[in-house]
């Protein structure tokens, strides 16, 4: 892997995909931002396992990209961000050495950052639903001010935190629980056939 690109932009498109990471991830591979360098694009992937955001970023003459070597690598979102924000240069330069040792480099500096293998972050699957309904804001606002009352607001048990939504036989099915209360929310739905 080894790519330019201008510092600027690139530091754009970090922040934006910064947003979704969480400083306490489950998983160390997620407190990195995924970068994944094709022939003609680079994907940057952040998540917290919850909230996912994916930037692409395609050869223009806004951010001068050169790819001259595919790969991919994770590194540390904080470290990664801070250097690139730092860096006094238009162009910066991102080489990957060995399997998980990261060249960032300038005409004014280098730094060497380790970063994890893109084997050991999780497979996000960004794909849209096929099946998808509308529903009005004030029925919205109604099933959360209805159900959301009863959900836990300990973090004991993560799944009882959330109000659930399912739906089947055009009917939308939304309940939420502390494992003491629950309420229950029946909602009829009007499914349009072309959406699905």
């Amino acid at each position: 892997m080894h790519f330019s690109i201008d510092r600027k932009y690139f530091y754009e498109k970090l922040s934006v995909v910064s947003r979704a990471i969480s400083v306490f991830s489950p998983l160390p591979a997620l407190s990195g931002i995924c970068i994944d360098v094709k022939s003609d694009q680079i994907i940057l992937t952040g998540s917290d396992s919850n909230v996912s955001i994916r930037s692409t970023i395609v050869r223009g003459e806004l951010n001068q990209l050169d790819i001259d070597s595919t790969g991919s690598i994770v590194i540390e979102s904080k470290y990664l961000l801070e250097i690139i924000r730092k860096m006094d240069c238009t162009m910066v330069e991102l080489e990957l050495v060995d399997y998980s040792l990261v060249r960032i480099s300038s005409d004014n500096g280098q730094f060497n950052l380790n970063g994890i293998q893109s084997n050991e972050y999780p497979n996000i699957d960004f794909s849209q639903p096929t099946n998808s309904f509308e529903l009005k804001s004030k029925d919205l606002k109604d099933i959360v001010s209805q159900t959301s009352f009863a959900c836990s607001d300990k973090d004991t048990r993560p799944v009882l935190n959330g109000v659930n939504f399912k739906a089947s036989n055009n009917t939308l099915y939304c309940s939420g629980t502390d494992s003491y209360r629950l309420a229950r929310k029946v909602l009829p739905l009007q499914i349009n056939h072309d959406s699905i």
